[in-house]
């Protein structure tokens, strides 16, 4: 489905939801900035914006998310900086005259890129107590912890709302830029809030944005960066062009509107400007160039042409021999008018016909109307010269009409309508005795030959009316014969020829074979109107925007005049004929004619007369002129040349007549009208209140901006003119600068084929946009000359109610964006979060930036890198990927995820190198040629985990698909870029579209709005059936919710019985609880066992017991009850309880050979707990669950004996080894464990060893599988970087368990309470009896993510390169619905 990325509802608890964020990339020195014009509140404000970080700052470069910045001396800033710390820690920092007055740099480290922050500074310094002047919330919570936290002194003055820089994404718009994405940011000036003004509390605890409902105070401001894609009349659009192939397309979208004139010019490069309009249509003869003379068209067809007018802009097309000539590989502008013509169902203007020998229009038979065209078979046709109308090249079209035959047909051949320039080189539709014949021939080959015989349709009666329709739809050419498909041939890839030759009606020559009959209702249209049989039309053709030739053969007995009614209407009002679309409504219209001798008065088509009227002969070399109504004081006997610097010169082209409300003049002057029947083109502008300005001033040579000009709007669009000096045409526009400010201003000549000309001295010829007009900021004679220069000028309105940069406050606090663009506003919100590549799973060398969109790898590295999403194990998913540059091989697709961390190098990807290309399964050692893929196209990457099939699409078009059923076993498949095997400096760039981009960065044009079946994402090209984008919406719900099953409390002991620990949300089935401060052993209890049952400590092998007492009392609904031997669990210090929900005390489960005493089983957490009673042979246990455990734990009652410990993650044959939770010992090999034999959905297995089954002897086992987005059970590879290994476990953890299972080395248990923020570096070796310690040399840190862990350590206890480490990790909350941490 295509148009506006949609969303679901499911998380939006305020009932408002963000639309856009802004992308900013460093690299791009990226940034907003503001100054104001005079000091707001300086002591009491609050800044608050969600982010979303891009690569991490870690290697030594500050990121700013807002500054205020007088000099170097005194600012004010928030954003991630070291002040010994590191630069990814944030910071709140205010320098006055060198000295710091606030410093609040948090302890905690902000690395997570796959989810969004929310942060409110709340800054009040008129505050009588220190503590209460700053005020600083990181996802709903105020922080506590800071490595500095220097307080400002009462009534300080910090330099935000001061008339100085601000700057948003930079310190002082000169250095220390933010990577990542910026939404809904808002500055209050005047008040010192909390997050809830900003910010709600969604489903299951996530922040999400809320719509501030108070005042923004004077200098306060909200940008949600949203954009307003409907615009009106007029647009500019600035994007990045390329080469293309031959044959090859380029959309250009984002217009707004369907455009019927279009300007165009490369920035970068000295090219000429190109002018289409589409009453020119679209073609090798299509364009004119606004900087020279020349008459319209090509040099040849080695060039790239206008191809298509589309809804939203325009397509490009590669030429033969794929030369450059319209688009440039570098940055272009597009500037597009709406003239009414797509609105109205124009599409060019009316086709000239001539009668050969003696074809008439006829009243004897018609099929509609009172007449038809006559045919005598003698030498009779309609025609019409080459007209650039037909060009379709690779699309589809329809051509239909209707026959009426004289005789009964035989074997002779008529020729019905076609085009032919000799024997080798025609196309005709045709019949012969009683058949159709369709016939395509290029360079004399056949391209396109079938006939209606084979279908038994027939055309063989005399005096009846038949419909033919013949349709190109895809590859398939198709006739049709009175609405039923009588013949078709596939026609590949290939052009339908319309030849720059005569086009008949009769015939395809003036040759042999001439029609015999009648024909009516002739309509060809540049679309594929029939795709399936269909019913025939019961009136007459009306004509729209897809109509290229209309004929309803209308007219008296006789008579030689075939009217087109297609195009444009006839325009009567002047004393020549003048075909026009029109859009009074914003004052504009296009006009074409044909030259006549003398002079005439041509409609225009407005209203009132036209201010500006702008003539070019597409027929011959000849001058661009306008009549500017302000030009002099008598306009009409004055010309301006577009195409040349020239001032105003004096001639009768405009018949020294002003134009009236209804025409305008020419004289009998070639530039403007002839008698040699030459085309003219032509556009009239009248102005419109509030959206355009067409006059003139005179120079004053200031450039302090005290000259300024009132249009009544603010500006896209100002071409102004030096009337009385050699003057350039300069054109500025909002697309390449919102308001031509700052230090790159930017402007164009209309009449030089030259790059635009940026920056400059103020000697320049520079124009500021206002929001009422233009203010001059150059003083150069181009624009504002002294000594009475004189100036005309033309304005178009910015008609988008809202940009990325403007203030929705309602202060109209506007900002200017430097090195941002429309291209970099996403969908990516903290609503709807989108996959990204991950700057957690990336190996070799790979750097990402853009958002971490972009990948370039190579230098001789391979390197892989995965995206944000969590392994995925069923549904449709869909990606593109657009090859940027490719000097050797680089593959992208879903890869297998065979270890939580790695991406595994058996995969499925679309493999790309400079010589040629294939899609393959290296599973399955497939591989297919499927052409080369270069930088011009888009490769989508569909995996169906339904029916196990994975495909690849080459710009739309699927080109391979494999079965995927033989896949060896993955835990999930990932999105990933792997630069394989570069070769010295090769590079291999790509952009990736999970959904939220289709323009690439703008390197692809504009965005294309193609959305998934939920109506999610941003595509090129519609996703396959049922294929969702990889965003955070189309996650589904956990089976599970994080807290009901599973949660970790800290209490502090009273030393006392009979205490009830509340807070745990749910009645526990298993409680472990630990001492934290001092050496105690750990305490397992649990409901199976009972109170009575007595405790367990992991760390020591020893029988349970109670010692004097219970320790548990009760198992409550809302946690759990001290027992008599309180000590355990309730001695005076604080304590940690880890809390897990089973399904009660349980009851005998049957299904081994050996009977539990009781199972308690929580199918839906995938936790249970057994006990049983040994028999001392090998035997099974019954377990409750319905998948097979990956984590099972038992431990002998009544007697002292290890903790016998099976993990799936220890080797791919897991079941002959265990490792023990109370030792640090390296997994081992064991028959008498687990007997060899891996768990399966009811059972798992136990040998004769005593830990598990010694005869009589009493056992408790715990067991647990995962659950998506609640709970992972899996290994890892450590990689011995301080940059360690990321694993995946598609939630945020609140508690990990690690052990090396192949060497030797402690288990470490973190968890969120105990290190509410990153570093995680608390732990709990749970083979220990040691309180929680922060290890000085580092071993246990890692960050918690919000879809994973990463380990940020060299040790070797969780990160020796090489070795296996297996883990247990428990959500907080699953990826859907978490923010980053």
């Amino acid at each position: 489905m295509s148009g506006a990325a949609g969303s679901s509802q499911w998380m939006y608890a305020s009932g408002y939801e963000a639309e856009a964020s802004l992308k900013f990339n460093d690299d791009d020195s990226s940034a907003l900035t503001r100054t104001p014009s005079s000091a707001g509140n300086r002591r009491t404000f609050t800044f608050s914006a969600w982010f979303k970080r891009g690569n991490v700052n870690s290697s030594g470069t500050r990121g700013m998310l807002f500054s205020a910045y007088s000099d170097a001396s005194n600012y004010t800033y928030l954003g991630f900086d070291d002040g010994g710390g590191g630069y990814d820690r944030l910071r709140f920092y205010s320098l006055t005259s060198s000295s710091a007055v606030i410093d609040f740099e948090s302890t905690a480290q902000f690395r997570d890129t796959s989810g969004w922050y929310h942060v409110v500074v709340a800054v009040d310094t008129t505050q009588g107590t220190s503590g209460n002047r700053v005020k600083i919330y990181v996802n709903g919570e105020q922080v506590t912890a800071w490595a500095t936290s220097t307080e400002p002194s009462e009534d300080y003055d910090t330099f935000v709302n001061n008339n100085v820089l601000h700057s948003i994404g930079s310190y002082n718009n000169a250095s220390s830029f933010f990577d990542g994405y910026l939404a809904e940011v808002n500055l209050v000036d005047g008040s010192a809030l909390t997050p809830s003004s900003f910010a709600s509390t969604g489903a299951h605890g996530i922040q999400l944005p809320k719509e501030y409902a108070g005042s923004h105070g004077t200098n306060g401001f909200y940008l949600p960066f949203k954009m307003d894609y409907e615009v009106e009349g007029f647009n500019a659009i600035n994007w990045d062009g390329r080469s293309l192939a031959s044959n090859d397309e380029f959309y250009v979208g984002g217009v707004g509107f369907e455009p019927d004139v279009i300007w165009t010019k490369s920035l970068d490069s000295t090219h000429d400007h190109f002018f289409f309009t589409r009453h020119n249509g679209v073609g090798h003869l299509a364009n004119l160039r606004p900087n020279q003379t020349n008459g319209a068209g090509m040099p040849n067809h080695s060039y790239d042409f206008l191809n298509e007018f589309n809804t939203d802009g325009y397509t490009i097309r590669g030429g033969q021999y794929a030369s450059a000539y319209i688009m440039r590989n570098n940055d272009m502008i597009t500037w597009a008018w709406d003239m009414g013509g797509a609105s109205a169902g124009h599409y060019l203007y009316p086709k000239t016909f001539s009668a050969v020998g003696n074809a008439n229009i006829s009243t004897d038979r018609y099929k509609f109307g009172s007449s038809s065209m006559h045919f005598d078979g003698d030498g009779d046709a309609f025609k019409t010269g080459w007209n650039n109308n037909f060009n379709h090249y690779r699309r589809e079209f329809t051509i239909e009409y209707w026959i009426n035959m004289i005789d009964t047909p035989d074997g002779t051949q008529f020729q019905q309508i076609g085009q032919s320039v000799d024997g080798s080189n025609f196309w005709r539709i045709n019949h012969t005795s009683s058949r159709i014949e369709v016939q395509v021939e290029v360079g004399g080959n056949t391209q396109v030959n079938f006939n209606t015989s084979s279908h038994g349709t027939q055309i063989d009666t005399a005096n009846q009316w038949y419909h033919l329709a013949l349709c190109k739809y895809g590859s398939t050419v198709t006739l049709y014969l009175n609405g039923t498909a009588a013949g078709s041939q596939e026609f590949g890839d290939g052009d339908w020829k319309w030849l720059e030759t005569d086009f008949y009606l009769g015939n395809k020559e003036n040759a042999s074979g001439w029609f015999k009959g009648y024909m009516d209702e002739v309509r060809i249209s540049r679309i594929a109107r029939y795709t399936g049989n269909f019913t025939v039309a019961s009136s007459a053709f009306s004509n729209d925007k897809d109509t290229i030739l209309l004929i309803h053969a209308e007219g008296s007995n006789d008579s030689t005049t075939l009217t087109d009614s297609s195009g444009a209407p006839a325009n009567t009002n002047g004393s020549g004929t003048s075909y026009v679309s029109a859009n009074d409504t914003y004052g504009q219209s296009l006009i074409s004619y044909v030259g006549t001798s003398g002079a005439k008065t041509l409609g225009h088509g407005l209203s009132a007369a036209p201010e500006v009227i702008l003539v070019k002969n597409k027929s011959s070399n000849q001058e661009w002129l306008m009549y500017h109504a302000n030009n002099t004081a008598n306009p009409e006997t004055d010309y301006l040349r577009l195409d040349t610097t020239a001032a105003t010169a004096d001639n009768t082209f405009w018949n020294d007549t002003a134009p009236t409300s209804t025409v305008f003049s020419v004289s009998d002057s070639q530039p403007v009208n002839s008698g040699h029947g030459n085309e003219y083109v032509a556009l009239a502008f009248r102005s419109v209140t509030g959206y355009s300005k067409f006059g003139g001033y005179t120079g004053d040579g200031t450039h302090d901006g005290s000259k300024t000009i009132n249009f009544g709007f603010r500006p896209a669009w100002v071409m102004i003119k030096c009337t009385n000096d050699t003057e350039s045409w300069w054109i500025f526009d909002s697309a390449r600068n919102p308001a031509n400010t700052g230090d790159d201003p930017r402007r164009i000549a209309a009449d030089s084929n030259g790059a635009e000309t940026t920056g400059g001295s103020t000697g320049s010829d520079w124009i500021e946009f206002t929001d009422t007009g233009i203010k001059f900021t150059g003083q150069g004679g181009g624009t504002n000359g002294g000594s009475g220069q004189t100036y005309v000028y033309l304005a178009f309105a910015d008609t988008k109610e809202y940009s990325y940069y403007h203030d929705h406050s309602g202060n109209n606090n506007d900002w200017n964006q430097i090195n941002l663009d429309e291209s970099k506003v996403s969908i990516d919100t903290p609503n709807n979060t989108f996959a990204t590549l991950s700057t957690e799973i990336k190996d070799g060398n790979i750097t990402l930036s853009d958002g971490n969109l972009y990948g370039v790898g190579g230098n001789s590295s391979t390197g892989i890198v995965g995206g944000t999403f969590p392994p995925l194990t069923s549904g449709k998913w869909y990606f593109e990927q657009l090859i940027t540059n490719s000097n050797d091989k680089v593959r992208a697709g879903f890869r297998k995820h065979t270890k939580a961390q790695i991406v595994d190098n058996h995969g499925f990807a679309w493999n790309s190198q400079s010589a040629a290309s294939t899609s393959y399964s290296e599973d399955f050692g497939s591989s297919g040629d499927e052409g080369r893929s270069d930088k011009i196209d888009v490769i989508g990457h569909a995996l169906n985990l339904d029916d196990l099939e994975m495909d690849f699409y080459k710009n739309g078009i699927k080109v391979a698909d494999y079965d995927i059923s033989a896949a060896s076993a993955a835990i999930g498949y990932v999105p990933s870029f792997y630069d394989f095997s570069p070769s010295g400096a090769d590079t291999s760039e790509s952009y990736f579209n999970f959904g939220q981009d289709s323009s690439f960065g703008a390197e692809y044009g504009p965005a294309y709005g193609n959305t998934d079946a939920n109506g999610e994402g941003d595509f090129v090209y519609e996703p396959p059936s049922g294929h969702l984008a990889m965003c955070t919406n189309n996650l589904t719900d956990s089976a599970v919710t994080a807290g009901e099953y599973f949660n970790t409390i800290l209490y502090t002991g009273d030393a006392s019985a009979d205490r009830a620990i509340t807070g745990v949300g749910f009645a526990p089935d298993l409680v472990w609880v630990k001492e934290l401060n001092n050496t105690a052993h750990h305490v397992l209890v649990d409901s199976v066992r009972g109170a009575a049952g007595g405790r367990l400590s992991s760390n020591r092998t020893n029988a349970e017991d109670n010692g004097s007492g219970v320790a548990v009392g009760s198992f409550d609904s809302d946690g759990f009850t001290t027992g008599s031997s309180y000590s355990f669990i309730n001695g005076s210090t604080p304590l940690i309880a880890f809390c897990w929900k089973a399904n009660g005390s349980g009851s005998s489960n049957t299904n081994g050979s050996i009977n539990t005493t009781a199972t308690s089983a929580n199918t839906s957490a995938g936790f249970s707990i057994s006990t049983y009673t040994g028999t001392g042979s090998n035997a099974t246990i019954g377990h409750g669950l319905s998948k097979a455990p990956e984590w099972i734990i038992v431990k002998r009652r009544n007697a002292a004996e290890g903790w016998a410990t099976y993990h799936s993650g220890i080797a791919s044959d897991a079941q002959t080894d265990f490792v023990e939770l109370h030792s640090t010992g390296a997994a081992s090999d064991s028959d008498t464990r687990w007997n060899d034999t891996a768990p399966t959905t009811s059972v798992f297995s136990i040998g004769t060893h005593d830990s598990v089954n010694a005869s009589g002897s009493t056992y408790v086992s715990y067991a647990w599988h995962s659950v998506e987005g609640y709970s992972k059970i899996g290994s890892y590879i450590g990689n011995g970087s301080a940059d360690g290994t990321f694993v995946y476990t598609g939630f945020k953890p609140a508690w990990v368990m690690i052990k090396p299972s192949s060497r030797s080395g402690h288990w470490f248990m973190a968890n969120n309470k105990s290190s509410p923020s990153n570093v995680v570096d608390k732990v709990i070796l749970v083979n220990d009896s040691a309180g929680e310690y922060t290890d000085p040399n580092a071993d246990c840190k890692k960050d918690f993510l919000s879809n994973g862990f990463r380990i940020r350590t060299t040790d070797d206890n969780t990160n020796e390169d090489g070795s296996t480490y297996i883990f247990m990790a428990f959500a907080e909350t699953q990826q859907k619905y978490s923010n980053a941490r």
